[in-house]
Formats: C-alpha cells, sequence, structure tokens
C-alpha cells in the first residue's frame, strides 16, 4: 500500500473542505468597502452564486478521489498537488479580498487559473464514462471557466481600488481593454480545448453577468455597453460555429 499516496489524497480532500469553512468565517464582498465605484466588467452579483456550486462540486472530488475504488485511477494522482494549490489560493483569495489586499487578489487567481489549466488538460485528455469521473470533469470545468473570467474580474477590481476613475473616459478606455483581453482569452481556451461544452457555459454565465451589470449605465458608457454586447455575441458564434464544425 502506498502511504504517500493516501497522505496527498486525504490533504486534497481536507482542503476541499477548507473551502466552505473559510466561505463561512471570511465576507468576500470587500470590492464594495472601499468607498469607490465598482467597475461595470464584474459580473452582477447574482452570478457569483456559482462558487456553491463549484464548492460542492470540488468537495464531492475530494471525497470521489478518496474512495478505495478510486486509487487504482492515476488521474487523482496527477491533479492531486495542482487541486491542493487550487484550493489553498481560493483561502487566501478570500483573506486578501477582506483584508482589501487587491493586488494579491490578482496574483492569486492567476496562480490558479495556471493550477487549473494543468487540472483541465489532465481531465479533458480522460475518457468521462464513469459517473465519479462525469462528477470530477464537471467540477472542474466550473472552476476553470469561472477563473478564466475571475482574472480579468479582479484585475478591474484592483485598478479600480487604487485610483482608476470608472465613469470618465479614461475608466471606458481601461475596462474596454481588460474586456477584450477577457474576450480574446475565453476565445482561445474554447478553441484550444476544442470548444467543451461546460467550460463554455460557464464563461458565458460569466459575460452574461457582465452585460447584466452594464444595464442603465449612462450615455458616456455607451461603449461599453455596446462592448459588452458584442463580446457575448462573439463567444457565442464562435462556440457554436466551432461545434458545428466538428472541433
Amino acid at each position: 500500500m502506498n502511504y504517500k499516496k493516501i497522505i496527498i489524497r486525504i490533504l486534497v480532500l481536507l482542503f476541499s473542505l477548507t473551502q466552505p469553512l473559510f466561505t463561512l468565517l471570511v465576507s468576500s464582498n470587500s470590492f464594495n468597502d472601499n468607498g469607490k465605484t465598482e467597475p461595470f466588467i464584474i459580473p452582477a452579483g447574482y452570478t457569483f452564486i456559482i462558487w456553491g456550486i463549484i464548492i460542492v462540486g470540488s468537495v464531492l472530488y475530494g471525497f470521489l478521489q478518496i474512495l478505495p475504488s478510486s486509487y487504482k485511477e492515476s488521474l487523482y494522482d496527477e491533479i492531486s498537488i495542482f487541486s491542493i494549490l487550487t484550493f489553498i489560493g481560493f483561502d487566501l483569495w478570500l483573506i486578501c479580498a477582506k483584508e482589501q489586499l487587491l493586488a494579491l487578489t490578482v496574483l492569486i487567481f492567476i496562480f490558479m487559473g495556471t493550477f487549473l489549466f494543468v487540472i483541465y488538460c489532465k481531465i479533458i485528455d480522460n475518457p468521462q464514462k464513469e459517473f465519479k469521473k462525469r462528477i470530477v470533469y464537471g467540477a472542474f470545468s466550473l472552476y476553470f471557466g469561472w477563473t478564466t473570467v475571475a482574472v480579468f474580474a479582479n484585475i478591474a477590481a484592483a485598478l479600480s481600488f487604487y485610483g482608476l476613475h470608472v465613469y470618465n473616459l479614461t475608466g471606458v478606455l481601461w475596462q474596454f481593454f481588460i474586456l477584450i483581453l477577457a474576450t480574446i482569452t475565453s476565445y482561445k481556451m474554447f478553441k484550444g480545448f476544442h470548444y467543451p461544452v461546460l467550460y463554455f457555459l460557464t464563461i458565458l454565465w460569466a459575460f452574461v453577468g457582465i452585460f447584466v451589470n452594464t444595464l442603465g449605465l449612462t450615455s458616456e458608457m455607451l461603449l461599453l455597453n455596446i462592448v459588452v454586447i458584442l463580446a457575448n455575441i462573439f463567444l457565442l458564434i464562435t462556440f457554436i460555429m466551432g461545434k458545428l464544425g466538428g472541433e
């Protein structure tokens, strides 16, 4: 019996459980505590309910990978360290957001995105025939998809927090630039992973949330509103064309 493997898998389970624990202990709404206007390219508040699904999926993965029948699956050993680092990153993000260390939240999400990229590459190359594998695939599809957009949302929140205006022309331009980067990154990920459905739906959930957050903006912000609409249309069309093209 490989005791090192057992210990690592126990750690995966334990750190998956720290996520709901830290969520309960730490308030993550600190972006609104700085007394400044929140950037409009952050998804609307209701979209963050997806964190609950992601966390539940992570905990299910933690329990599934520790079942005796799962020890024959090398996939769980290949992603174990990266999943632990991702879960730790989530906990640290909550703490830094609470303490308004927004520059650190950006770095944390970049690292989380890197770890999740590695995990997703390994998972997507494995057949998802078994029920438990489908759960793990689903959980990390949501986690990676949401993190893809969250990196840019945290950058926008940090720039606003550290002094960049949101409403003036400068505000329109820097939010426009970040939104374009988020759109291009999402498109590249779609194409690179051959347009996975769950990953796409998570990205779309975030982008529709950004659209909702830009509704009712002043005429000065009309450009940003238009770009958000075009970004949603572009991602939807490229996904559909990619699937129809058999990619």
